[in-house]
Formats: C-alpha cells, structure tokens, sequence
C-alpha cells in the first residue's frame, strides 16, 4: 500500500525514496494459485508441475475428470 497523504507521497518521492506505507506476506498457497491462473490463461494447467509445488497425488485426484 502506498501512503495515503498525497502531499507526504510526493515530498518522499521528491527525495528519492519509495514511499511505502505497509506490506502483506503472500497467503501460504500463493505458488498454487499462480501457476492455477497461469495455466487457465494458456489453456494448459500443468498438473505435474502443481505436484512438485505443493499438492500431491493431485493428478492422481483428477484423474477421473481429465482423462
């Protein structure tokens, strides 16, 4: 998030600084739900690759559906 005065904003980045007011650690399945939204923006969801992030024997899940 960036700061929200508009005034303190520009002085701090007048000064070279990079005016930031707060920062969120990503959520634990961060990986997961990147290599999900990519894989459905190509048309292509890599299951194997999903199992080396943090889901196994999610293949074997699926199976049933994609098959």
């Amino acid at each position: 998030m960036l700061d929200g005065d508009c005034e303190t904003y520009q002085h701090r980045v007048a000064q070279g600084e990079k005016p930031i007011a707060m920062m969120l650690a990503p959520q634990p399945f961060h990986r997961i739900r990147n290599l999900v939204s990519a894989g459905l923006e190509v048309g292509h969801l890599d299951l194997a690759r999903l199992e080396q992030a943090a889901v196994p024997g999610l293949a074997k899940a699926l199976s049933l559906l994609i098959e």
